[in-house]
């Protein structure tokens, strides 16, 4: 048994919702597929938003774009960009 879908729009409307549909499931696979990115202490921060040290999870701070990614208790340290925010300022 098939089913069918009928669209009465135009061709511009039927490609806007094709278009769409494309970019919702390539967001969904980067979503899923997610490599973090990392930083460590005296890098340019790459990207504005909350980032969490690599060894302390519970411990996070906002860094800026261009801002040197600082120590942590004078210790150089790695920094992990927060997947939620990646998306949203990504």
């Amino acid at each position: 048994m098939f089913s069918y879908i009928y669209w009465m729009g135009t061709q511009d409307e039927v490609n806007e919702v094709d278009v769409k549909n494309r970019v919702l499931a390539k967001a969904r696979r980067g979503a899923r597929m997610h490599t973090p990115t990392i930083l460590q202490t005296g890098q340019s921060c790459s990207m504005s938003g909350w980032w969490i040290l690599k060894s302390e999870q519970g411990t996070k701070q906002f860094i800026t774009q261009g801002s040197v990614m600082p120590a942590h208790h004078g210790m150089t340290t790695s920094w992990v960009l927060m997947p939620a925010t990646r998306f949203l300022f990504g």
